[in-house]
């Protein structure tokens, strides 16, 4: 589904009615002054930010090439969550399909000083994307092999970008990265946290996702520039999980020839790599700090921690399974009718 988006979309901003930033000298004078971001509050309390910008040369030619509504010289820019704005919660919504239809429906809510013109046209607006974030749930079977999951994640995975860097009980791969960046967190979790304003709504919804992980996939400006909006859908989010190096699988396939990446670390260290893949527990052959020194080290290098032992951490991640099968095969793709009817959703066939 669709959890975030920042960019312009085509719609005729010149009536906006927005607040100014002003920087002002010692004598009171004017030095410069721009335009401010200004919050738009949806019918259930969730808000976007809405500015506006001039379009790019690449919007002009999608409408002309597409049939879209014509750009004008001036068009929206908005940053925020569609889909929280327009039913107060995500924990299911829109898919990623559904991206342009979603921003027509959500520029139809903007009412007042921020009221757009031509919103409620059928036509559809011309959109470039400076950030869309894609979201999935997993069904992990109950509510305790979730945080299993992101133990073992925190641990036992990195990306191009490094070790994963974890918030509470969040997991992320790429946090400040310019072009990408994953992360994993418990959806029940986020609920108790960050409840919807319904608070009957709100229960019933941290019952649903009980036993339910959520990925997030974010895609920024870079990123984006090669892929059209068509392109975009839930297959990325795995597309990019599969660029995640796992250490406990590949620890698992020492025996069928698997040889592993050490050049980060010296010999006394790949010596006791060895002997704890063999099974023995290290911890005696160091001193406590020398030991925490290369635990931290070979998480860091291959992505295993060796305070586990070798049997165990594979078994724990055999058993949460971390393979792009499974998390594929188990994500939620139908949702009871109760919460279908909570959502905003159309594009989704019900």
């Amino acid at each position: 589904m669709i959890d975030w988006f920042s960019g312009l979309v085509g719609y005729d901003a010149e009536r906006l009615q927005l607040g100014r930033v002003l920087v002002v000298d010692r004598q009171g004078n004017v030095e410069f002054s721009h335009e401010r971001w200004e919050k738009a509050v949806g019918s259930y309390t969730s808000s976007i930010q809405v500015n506006r910008d001039s379009p790019t040369e690449g919007m002009r030619l999608e409408a002309e090439r597409d049939g879209l509504l014509s750009v004008p010289d001036t068009v929206l820019r908005v940053s925020g969550n569609p889909v929280k704005y327009l039913q107060g919660h995500n924990v299911a919504g829109v898919d990623a399909k559904g991206l342009v239809l979603v921003l027509r429906d959500m520029c139809r809510q903007l009412s007042g000083p921020l009221e757009v013109p031509f919103a409620v046209s059928i036509e559809l607006p011309a959109v470039q994307a400076s950030r869309v974030d894609i979201a999935v749930m997993v069904d992990m079977g109950n509510h305790t092999n979730v945080h299993t999951w992101l133990r073992t994640a925190e641990l036992s995975t990195r990306s191009r970008h490094g070790r994963p860097l974890v918030s509470g009980d969040t997991v992320y791969w790429g946090k400040n990265s310019r072009r990408w960046s994953l992360k994993a967190y418990c959806k029940r979790c986020e609920l108790e946290a960050h409840p919807v304003a319904d608070l009957v709504m709100n229960r019933r919804l941290q019952e649903y996702v009980e036993s339910q992980l959520r990925i997030e996939l974010t895609l920024r400006r870079p990123e984006l520039k090669d892929k059209s909006l068509e392109e975009l859908d839930e297959s990325l989010v795995w597309e990019y999980f599969g660029r995640l190096t796992i250490g406990v699988s590949e620890m698992g396939k020492k025996n069928e020839g698997f040889s592993m990446t050490t050049s980060g670390m010296n010999l006394a260290q790949r010596m006791v790599l060895a002997k704890w893949m063999e099974g023995e527990d290290v911890r005696r052959l160091m001193p406590r700090n020398t030991f925490y020194r290369y635990r931290r080290k070979m998480l860091e290098v291959v992505g295993v921690d060796i305070s586990l032992p070798c049997t165990l951490e594979q078994e724990e991640a055999e058993r949460i399974n971390f393979s792009l099968e499974y998390m594929a095969k188990h994500t939620v793709r139908v949702i009871p009718r109760w919460l279908a009817e909570l959502c905003h959703w159309p594009l989704v066939e019900r």
